[in-house]
């Protein structure tokens, strides 16, 4: 939920493919099924702010998950390991990027 947040204005989020998605990861942020889990997320966060009068920013992924859990909307896969899951989307991401229009880069973050 952090990368939805807007460092300079306080208590806006942006949900969409525009949010801040860094190298591979930005590919994730065009899902549509991710934007929307992400926005029931920030939606309850907002939820518990405007509540207990804090800043959107304070909420811990935590308490949305509590939220989740408590009202039984917490989805089946939420921090289970599933490893035919697991393979499948693996094979998914590979087919999906070509590594060999990859561009090295060392752990620095320089390009090698």
């Amino acid at each position: 939920m952090r990368h939805t947040l807007i460092k300079e204005v306080p208590n806006l989020a942006v949900i969409s493919p525009a949010s801040d998605f860094s190298g591979s990861a930005s590919a994730v942020g065009r899902i549509v099924e991710f934007n929307v889990a992400v926005g029931q997320g920030v939606g309850i966060a907002a939820a518990i702010a405007l509540l207990n009068n804090r800043n959107l920013s304070e909420i811990t992924n935590e308490e949305v998950h509590t939220v989740l859990e408590q009202t039984g909307k917490l989805p089946k896969t939420y921090g289970k390991y599933n490893s035919t899951e697991t393979s499948s989307m693996s094979d998914f991401e590979k087919r999906m990027f070509d590594v060999s229009l990859a561009t090295p880069v060392d752990f620095e973050g320089s390009i090698a």
